[in-house]
């Protein structure tokens, strides 16, 4: 029984667009046309459906590589981001929503400083996406790797770059938790950064001291980082947190919300309430943020939205077929402090 199950693989995966052709009864350029996805007020809805049910019958699929082979075009947008968390998936959805149907979207995740990162991209390069959209890193990261396609970079703000660029606003509203944190009392900080984080990161951890420092020059920020993940952080905080409640630390201020859970369940297993006894601030607004207990005061960024940005700007690029159009493109977008209750007065404060 085996053999002639091997057989049909074989037949399957030699099947052509002129044999579907054939048995779905049209023009083998209809069938091009369908399963291209370029059907669109050339052919019937009853062909069209005639022809994909032929080709699932017959496990027919459009041989992408061939098809890049002979015409010069993978048909395929490559993604590079940091993680895979909330926020980045939130943005990959906004970015597939706005190239479907027509391109496909090849990710990768990876952490470009270091030399096996650097390389799965390159492999992606190798495959010859048509455009490259690549968030949260450093322009010159991509510059050294010589793309020979279009690139959009996602949040790289206050560098220069021949690579259009979508940014957000985070560094205003990193100023509006220094002032929301200042008018509750707190005037010791930690602020949890990323390991190895991005130019935003360290605006945003900039203007979150300047501003504290503008609004009372009383105030310290005593800088901390660990990976992007709860259990890091919260080992970070049981490790430190009796050499910070020595220099008066009352509020701690994470660049992730996914940081901010690890701190908070760190203070819990300490015996310490939030925000009674220290106040604790996130970043991203990721979806558990309003669900866990107390929920996360946070910045809101709005990612898919920044993803079916990038999607409008890749099919610029695509349609204009060159990088000087959008080269210096810059489009930032708006983000929010969103108050919940794991921020609250300083304890003693009376207020």
């Amino acid at each position: 029984m085996s053999a002639p199950t091997k057989r049909g693989h074989a037949r399957r995966a030699q099947l052509t667009a002129r044999e579907v052709a054939k048995l779905a009864g049209v023009s083998t350029s209809t069938v091009s046309l369908v399963l291209n996805n370029k059907d669109a007020g050339r052919v019937s809805e009853r062909t069209r459906e005639q022809v994909i049910k032929t080709a699932e019958e017959l496990g027919y699929r459009v041989d992408t590589l061939a098809r890049g082979l002979a015409t010069g075009r993978s048909g395929f947008v490559g993604y590079a981001a940091p993680d895979v968390n909330p926020f980045f998936a939130e943005l990959q959805i906004g970015l597939l929503d706005a190239l479907n149907p027509d391109y496909q979207l090849m990710t990768v995740t990876t952490d470009l400083r270091n030399s096996e990162a650097r390389t799965n991209l390159s492999q992606m390069l190798a495959l010859n996406p048509e455009v490259l959209v690549v968030s949260t890193v450093d322009p010159e990261q991509i510059r050294e790797l010589k793309p020979a396609c279009p690139v959009l970079i996602l949040d790289a703000p206050e560098t220069e770059s021949d690579y259009p660029r979508i940014n957000v606003d985070l560094e205003k509203t990193a100023a509006e938790i220094a002032r929301h944190l200042v008018d509750l009392g707190h005037r010791r900080f930690v602020h949890l950064d990323i390991e190895n984080g991005s130019t935003s990161l360290m605006l945003r951890r900039q203007a979150f001291i300047n501003s504290v420092n503008d609004l009372d020059l009383d105030c310290q920020v005593i800088r901390a980082e660990c990976r992007l993940d709860g259990e890091s952080a919260r080992v970070l905080v049981q490790k430190n947190w009796q050499q910070w409640k020595a220099r008066g630390v009352t509020a701690v201020v994470c660049a992730s919300d996914t940081q901010a859970l690890g701190v908070v369940v760190a203070l819990k297993e300490l015996g310490l309430d939030v925000p009674r006894d220290v106040s604790v601030a996130g970043a991203l607004d990721e979806p558990f943020s309003k669900m866990i207990q107390p929920a996360l005061t946070t910045i809101s960024v709005p990612a898919r939205e920044m993803g079916a940005r990038a999607g409008a700007v890749v099919r610029s690029m695509l349609k204009d077929r060159g990088r000087n159009e959008v080269g210096r493109t810059v489009d930032v977008l708006k983000t929010s402090l969103v108050i919940r209750e794991s921020t609250g007065i300083v304890p003693g404060a009376g207020m």
